[in-house]
């Protein structure tokens, strides 16, 4: 069974996206902000990340960086999800997809789906 991470600060959408994703047959984790999501994923290998780049303590761009030095692996399965007019002007390099708040949850589960049968380094 594929592993999804889902970093999200706004409790609704955390709880929508593990309840979605676990419905769709994947094992979810969620993380409330970057320090907790960095810290699952030392801890943990995940097949994708959904990732908010607007969060409390650490934000996303924080955590991205986190991936290239520690996880360039994991930062290519990564899907931002996001809010934030900087990513809009800036997306983020190397990441999978982007997809702004609100986002259109089919086209969010395309690639996800898409990303999940990419080959992984353990692989």
């Amino acid at each position: 069974m594929k592993r999804v991470l889902v970093c999200e600060d706004d409790r609704g959408i955390r709880a929508f996206l593990d309840r979605f994703m676990s419905r769709a047959g994947y094992t979810v984790d969620v993380a409330a902000d970057g320090r907790d999501c960095m810290e699952k994923m030392e801890q943990n290998e995940y097949d994708a990340v959904l990732l908010d780049l607007m969060m409390p303590n650490i934000d996303g761009y924080e955590v991205l960086d986190f991936l290239r030095q520690t996880r360039p692996d994991t930062l290519g399965r990564t899907l931002i999800i996001s809010a934030s007019s900087r990513a809009f002007k800036d997306p983020p390099d190397g990441v999978a997809g982007f997809f702004s708040k609100p986002f259109d949850l089919g086209a969010l589960q395309d690639r996800l789906a898409a990303v999940l049968q990419r080959p992984t380094a353990e692989s």
